[in-house]
């Protein structure tokens, strides 16, 4: 059976050699205009603050590699609420006890965001552990919340940052917060126990 032939004149795939035709008018458009959004949300990506509530969850990551560490030492909350007012942090933290689950290990005053911020920690038997901290602000400075727990009061502001859990609530003119990897509805439950004035000792 013979070959089927090509008419004379006509290119095959292997012959074409000229300009290969440009894709002109509205996809052209389009793809510039995807391109221009993919490209200034990366520049927001990178620019953007990331937040109070991020720069809080940094603490707990240098609490747990030992750069953010108690510099007074004590089990006693009440004694501790006094030792960190007097580091000019500006008011009285309420430093409140979580035993028997948790013991105290005392806390310290640093820096957030050029202000001082104060943080103490807990640590239970098996080397969990919490951070709670305190600055002088509002809830309105942390940017919207994933959850709001209204069920008491004060209502908890609810932000999680990877494996952690952060509880935010306010007592007077400063805001405190919970933050630990512990299960998230553990951490609203330690968070309920701050906030019940007869859990300080």
């Amino acid at each position: 059976m013979d070959e089927q032939e090509t008419p004379p004149g006509t290119l095959t795939d292997g012959d074409w050699s000229g300009p290969r035709p440009l894709v002109r008018g509205a996809p052209v458009v389009v793809g510039a205009i995807v391109a221009a959004l993919a490209l200034g949300a990366l520049i927001v990506a990178l620019t953007r603050d990331p937040g109070r509530p991020s720069r809080i969850a940094a603490h707990y990551v240098a609490m747990m590699a030992g750069a953010l560490s108690p510099r007074f030492e004590t089990a006693d909350p009440v004694e501790l609420s006094a030792a960190l007012a007097r580091s000019d942090l500006g008011f009285t933290p309420s430093v409140a006890s979580l035993e028997p689950e948790f013991t105290l290990l005392g806390g310290d005053v640093h820096e957030l965001d050029g202000r001082p911020i104060a943080a103490w920690f807990y640590r239970d038997s098996r080397a969990d552990m919490v951070l709670v901290e305190a600055f002088a602000g509002t809830l309105r400075d942390l940017g919207e919340p994933e959850d709001v727990r209204t069920e008491r009061q004060p209502a908890l502001h609810i932000f999680r940052k990877t494996t952690q859990t952060l509880a935010f609530w306010e007592g007077g003119d400063v805001v405190y917060v919970l933050v630990t990897t512990l299960p998230g509805e553990r951490a609203v439950t330690l968070a309920r126990r701050l906030t019940t004035p007869s859990s300080a000792r």
